[in-house]
């Protein structure tokens, strides 16, 4: 089953800040860069979209969510900091994400 959400550029943006977020603060602690092939092609296909509807499935949404939820936690420690695009789409997400 496929979700289909209209993203703008600048929410396009947000996501692939989550992503690199998660990815460099997974170094500081030890981790190596792991990216897994799931998480890849997600990541080529965010790359490849510059803005419009995007065709997720509901596993490529669950990554998307782990890296904004990780990203906020870690980043700002509640919602409530959030502005701009990132408030955009972390509403977009999660209502999307509690409807599933």
């Amino acid at each position: 089953m496929y979700i289909i959400l209209n993203f703008s550029s600048g929410e396009i943006a947000a996501i692939r800040s989550w992503f690199e977020f998660v990815n460099e603060d997974s170094l500081h602690y030890g981790g190596g860069q792991l990216l897994l092939p799931s998480e890849q092609m997600l990541l080529c296909k965010i790359n490849n979209h510059i803005a419009g509807p995007m065709s997720l499935t509901s596993s490529e949404l669950e990554i998307i969510n782990d890296w904004m939820i990780r990203t906020v936690e870690r980043k700002y420690g509640d919602e409530k900091y959030l502005f701009g695009y990132e408030l955009l789409v972390y509403e977009k997400l999660k209502s999307t994400v509690k409807a599933q």
